[in-house]
């Protein structure tokens, strides 16, 4: 990881026609990834599609995960940044050269020692033919520095070339599209992005009940409606429906049926591509695997944040609803009940009303029971 603070945003690119002729979503995504404190002096950074999603959010809209593979294909197809599945990782290709380190001997030796050790054939291929564009920088001076220096970088150099033309060695040219090639366009619904607060004012659906009074029972509440069955059994509220079968005279067939989980969609995999599909593969030392493992660390602690805080926030939305219902009712005291009972407010001024009537009704009805009886 580099420890700089910014990225160079050059003047060139922006006159040049294939750059340009570019989506303005992918030259925005250019840019996010260029300036990525995550990618090394290689141009080379995990893939990690939570953070760019943030990053490329269009006010309250997050793109789809769909979105930026589809961009990736897209950049790698003009030669701008390629993708490797395999290893979990993206490279910005003209990162070296953009950066102006093969005029800085010091940092050029460093870009040199990342091209040694890299793990992508694919990444091989492409870094290989520019380290071929570019020229080792010149230390000048006599000096047992400037000697050490200049020797070290021309011996990473040979070793860099000789590692990326080994690695690359029969590596299919053209190269195999990742994400199987999506080139789809961004969609035209971007994923909203959560509530970070309570909504002003009260919603519909009133107060969620008072706090039960020092030495009583709290109010019962009344039974919950049913949520409405979806095509997939899901509630219409939250958390999920359970159907349960029952016959008369019978005992219920099924109380619970656990379904596999649905990853999230932008949920990263714990495996690389070649160990994804064979689960009883040994990848104890397979270093892509644990690349995508301490990913999927990253955005589980992530998740479960962000659960924490959505359920806060539900709670805290709710109390400000209650107080508001409470505070806006004539009818109750201050802690939501009716003066001088235990009954709990509804806060509808014309509930009184509509039980009187409601009574009249019954007694009428039973009066006429009588009658009848009595005919």
């Amino acid at each position: 990881m580099t420890t700089r603070e910014y990225a160079k945003n050059l003047f060139a690119q922006w006159s040049d026609d294939d750059f340009c002729n570019q989506p303005i979503f992918d030259k925005l995504f250019f840019q996010v990834l260029n300036g990525q404190r995550a990618v090394n002096a290689a141009g080379i950074q995990p893939i990690n599609f939570t953070r760019w999603r943030k990053a490329m959010r269009d006010g309250d809209h997050l793109p789809a995960v769909r979105d930026l593979q589809a961009a990736l294909v897209r950049m790698e197809r003009r030669g701008f940044v390629f993708t490797d599945e395999d290893t979990g990782e993206v490279l910005v290709r003209s990162r070296i050269r953009r950066d102006e380190l093969d005029k800085q001997p010091t940092m050029f030796l460093a870009a040199l020692r990342l091209l040694a050790v890299i793990d992508s054939p694919k990444f091989a291929a492409v870094l290989a033919d520019e380290l071929d564009r570019m020229d080792v920088p010149e230390v000048k001076g006599d000096k047992d520095y400037a000697k050490r220096l200049r020797d070290s970088i021309n011996d990473t150099h040979r070793a860099a070339r000789a590692h990326l033309k080994t690695l690359a060695d029969g590596y299919p040219q053209p190269f195999p599209e990742p994400f199987d090639g999506l080139t789809e366009g961004p969609s035209q619904g971007p994923t909203p992005r959560p509530s970070s607060g309570p909504s002003e004012g009260p919603t519909s659906g009133g107060s969620t009940g008072p706090t039960p009074r020092p030495g009583e029972t709290g109010p019962t509440p009344g039974p919950s409606p049913r949520p409405t069955q979806g095509p997939s059994g899901s509630g219409s509220g939250s958390g999920s429906l359970t159907l349960v079968t029952t016959q008369v005279g019978g005992t219920r067939a099924r109380a619970h049926e656990t379904a596999e989980p649905t990853p999230a969609p932008d949920e990263p995999p714990t495996r690389c591509k070649a160990h994804r599909d064979n689960p009883d593969a040994i990848e104890d030392n397979c270093g892509p695997c644990a690349n995508f493992r301490k990913a999927h660390e990253r955005w589980t602690e992530h998740q479960t944040r962000a659960q924490a805080q959505a359920r806060a926030d539900a709670l805290h939305q709710a109390a400000q609803l209650r107080a508001h219902a409470i505070a806006t009712c004539d009818l109750c005291d201050p802690d939501g009940y009716l003066p001088g009972t235990s009954t709990v407010c509804n806060h509808n001024p014309t509930q009184a009303e509509t039980n009187a009537r409601g009574r009249q009704l019954v007694q009428a009805a039973l009066r006429r029971t009588e009658a009848d009886t009595d005919a």
